[in-house]
């Protein structure tokens, strides 16, 4: 399950670095949606 969050994490994270217009690289969007996840997860308890 932690892998499948994971590469989930990944690709919403690069969906959000495609469309943004930062000049930012890709962790940010990355960690940003495994914060998101995160806390989805943790509203599920």
């Amino acid at each position: 399950m932690a892998a499948e969050l994971g590469v989930l994490a990944f690709k919403l994270g690069y969906a959000d670095w495609v469309e943004s217009t930062e000049q930012s690289g890709l962790a940010p969007h990355v960690l940003r949606a495994l914060d998101t996840l995160r806390k989805a997860g943790a509203a599920l308890n």
